[in-house]
């Protein structure tokens, strides 16, 4: 951030409901309106459109949530099928959006994500797919990344979407991706390791240590923890 700038912070999860969110703003602004970036690209998209992509979102995407938040093993045939379900969804969903508002599309992150989800353990053949996927879910949200070949540097972290959409534990997913397809492809996985870190960096002021201490379950589960000393070898040698 420069000298100046105004630091922003989102009272309300902006993945929720877009009525639910004027109404909660309403009494604070001026004739009701949120000012916010958000806010104003919603109303660009108009309130038919926004209405639209919420009723999708709650009757035909949220049971898919649901099912994945229950904890309930899905085989991979069945992550094939869901896979295959939710693209005819995204596109709706895609098509409620104006093309003049960009990449910010937060509600979309959710949907990427859990298509990238729906991909693991991934085929040879989706590998490249699901990590597409994964992208798109961040830069949705608002994530800048700067894209060097495989290498990948987080210039801005996502804004809050929903409360179990975390990003370093995310990067950390995606890392054992590569991992488990491409066994050999260590520097794809180190490099997505160092965008866990740079998340956690940006959204907390926080380190290599910080992430080993607070997704040390994740990391055992994953098997990945002397993965992350290699990508932080790498990176103590890049700042000498």
């Amino acid at each position: 951030m420069k000298k100046g700038e105004e630091v922003f912070i989102s009272y309300f999860p902006i993945g929720e409901d877009h009525d639910a969110r004027q109404k909660y703003f309403g009494p604070v602004f001026e004739k009701g309106v949120c000012p916010c970036e958000i806010c104003q690209l919603d109303r660009i998209d108009g309130p038919e459109k926004v209405a639209l992509r919420h009723k999708i979102l709650k009757e035909e995407f949220l049971p898919y949530r649901q099912k994945k938040q229950s904890g309930v093993p899905i085989q991979i045939e069945e992550s094939a099928r869901i896979r295959q379900q939710l693209l005819p969804i995204l596109a709706r969903l895609e098509s409620t959006y104006s093309s003049s508002r960009g990449s910010l599309r937060p509600e979309l992150s959710d949907v990427y994500h859990l298509i990238a989800d729906s991909s693991v353990p991934v085929p040879v053949h989706l590998r490249q797919v699901a990590i597409d996927y994964r992208l798109k879910a961040f830069e949705s949200a608002g994530a800048k990344f700067e894209k060097k070949g495989i290498k990948i540097k987080v210039i801005a972290a996502p804004v809050l979407v929903h409360q179990y959409l975390d990003s370093v534990g995310i990067c950390l997913l995606t890392s054992c991706t590569y991992l488990q397809t491409f066994p050999q492809d260590i520097p794809s996985c180190l490099s997505w390791l160092q965008a866990a870190v740079d998340m956690d960096k940006l959204l907390r002021q926080g380190s290599y240590a910080s992430v080993r201490q607070g997704y040390a379950q994740v990391i055992k589960e994953l098997n990945i923890g002397y993965l992350l000393d290699e990508a932080e070898k790498g990176s103590f040698k890049k700042k000498k």
